[in-house]
């Protein structure tokens, strides 16, 4: 898809043919001589011509192959930025996953101590381990 241009690019490409056309009124003009053959006037003029628009569309060809190189290169760099920032979520969330098994595994060795301190206090005690809610009345139960 191509840009619309402005009317600044079509002057400056209007000042740029005069400009080659007067070089090459100027080139006629200084290679003529009586000696010379039109033909070879012609040629001169040619040249300068040639000489003064080659460097110009060579350039020109070789920034309008490189825009696009540009544009892949900020693409690039926009997609190692997106990358980076995945891997940062990426790295929290890890270590909040390592953060819950820590705490999943405090729970279960507390879970555990309890329990061992329990049955210790139950076989010290013979088995009888008194009922704390013993003296709580029961809540009449519906029939």
């Amino acid at each position: 898809m191509q840009r619309k241009r402005s009317w600044s690019y079509y002057l400056l490409l209007i000042g740029i043919a005069a400009f080659v056309i007067a070089i090459g009124v100027l080139r006629h003009d200084e290679t003529s001589t009586d000696d010379s053959s039109e033909v070879s006037n012609l040629a001169s003029t040619t040249f300068m011509l040639i000489c003064t628009l080659g460097p110009g569309v060579l350039a020109k060809e070789l920034f309008a192959r490189l825009v696009p190189v540009e544009q892949l290169a900020k693409n690039r760099r926009r997609l190692r930025r997106a990358i980076a920032t995945a891997e940062a979520v990426q790295r929290e969330a890890i270590r909040k996953r390592e953060q819950l098994h820590l705490a999943r595994d405090w729970y279960r060795e507390e879970k555990d101590r309890i329990h061992a301190n329990y049955t210790l206090a139950y076989r010290e005690a013979g088995g009888a381990v008194q009922n704390p809610y013993a003296s709580v009345r029961e809540f009449p139960r519906a029939q």
